[in-house]
């Protein structure tokens, strides 16, 4: 949860970057953890998110998926933003379309603007929107919006608290053909040069994906500590090959081939430096997977010891019970449960 950690004569976020992007395959959000008051700087997190009830068991047996997936991220007066954020968490896996869940995050916004900012000293009180991206179980596709007072306006990009640097660099760097992957790497490079050049931006930085089967996943720390470490050594790469194209009246054309083939190495090695944090992602998310196939069949066990009538029919099984006598037609692989024959989880006719 976004916490605020405001103690008496602090006030909120001062600044902050909430970005959000877009991209073919889902929506990247993003944001930095360093928050600001009048006496200390703390981190804390500032992007919420919840995913809509049923995505495993839908990824599992292709059923459906209900409610919302959100992340939510918030810039201006912490407590509003994390309330704001809370409530919507709190009941979008409810909202069974678009359209409701629009009407609801408003509904909570109306709440906010209209009950709690009349409590806030007019001092004290500065300025609370978020960023939100939904996916609803009614569209193919998750949205992104950002909020200004009760509002909701639909966004392609955008980026909250930053100032016209990071929105420079965003111009620069989106594409709405990108990729999730793409944005990631995006919103990581638009982070660190931000929290070098724009005052109160700061700490850790947070990667969140919406996807548009409505699954939600954080990029994890160690992963973005290390993919921050490999775009920084690219932007000084990256700068030295431009000084060398320059240089046109001092260094001959073998010159500048020298130095285009080590640009080309050094890119190379970074290049395998990210494919070893991708391998250590598959990893982890191999056992994770065998983790939740273990822990479906402890489960699948467990509840045929629940069922004491299940008795497993030998291959001249039958449709027809008499007794503990079976008679009747071949089926293989069939099972006899009270008295119904099941074959492949389907109930069979009985004679």
């Amino acid at each position: 949860m976004m916490s605020s950690y405001r103690k008496d004569g602090e006030k909120g976020r001062i600044m902050t970057l909430i970005a959000g992007m877009v991209c073919t395959d889902g929506i990247v959000m993003a944001a930095d953890s360093e928050q600001s008051g009048y006496f200390r700087k703390s981190n804390v997190p500032k992007l919420e998110s919840c995913q809509a009830d049923g995505l495993f068991a839908a990824a599992l047996s292709g059923g459906s998926v209900s409610g919302c997936s959100t992340i939510i991220g918030g810039a201006g007066n912490g407590e509003l933003a994390d309330y704001a954020a809370h409530k919507i968490v709190q009941h979008a896996r409810d909202w069974t379309s678009m359209q409701e869940a629009e009407s609801k995050i408003e509904e909570i916004l109306n709440d906010i603007f209209g009950k709690r900012f009349p409590v806030y000293k007019p001092e004290d009180l500065s300025e609370m929107r978020l960023l939100i991206a939904v996916k609803a179980p009614d569209l193919e596709k998750p949205k992104l919006f950002s909020s200004y007072g009760s509002t909701l306006v639909e966004r392609q990009k955008f980026v909250l608290g930053s100032g016209t640097l990071v929105d420079f660099i965003l111009d620069q760097t989106y594409d709405s053909a990108m990729t999730t992957e793409d944005g990631v790497a995006a919103a990581l490079s638009l982070l660190q040069i931000a929290k070098k050049y724009v005052d109160g931006v700061g700490g850790d930085s947070k990667v969140a994906v919406l996807r548009h089967d409505a699954s939600v996943s954080q990029k994890p720390g160690w992963e973005i500590r290390d993919e921050e470490f490999i775009l920084g050594q690219h932007a000084q790469i990256a700068n030295k090959l431009m000084l060398a194209m320059m240089r046109t009246r001092t260094d001959s054309d073998a010159v500048w081939q020298a130095n285009l083939q080590k640009f080309m190495t050094e890119i190379s090695d970074l290049r395998q430096e990210k494919k070893k944090s991708d391998e250590k992602i598959e990893k982890m998310w191999a056992r994770y997977r065998k983790i939740v196939e273990e822990e479906e069949e402890r489960k699948r066990k467990e509840e045929s010891k629940k069922l004491p009538y299940l008795i497993e029919v030998p291959a001249t099984n039958v449709f027809k019970k008499e007794g503990n006598v079976f008679t009747g037609q071949f089926v293989a692989n069939a099972k006899d449960l009270g008295g119904l024959v099941f074959k492949d989880d389907k109930i069979l006719p009985t004679v």
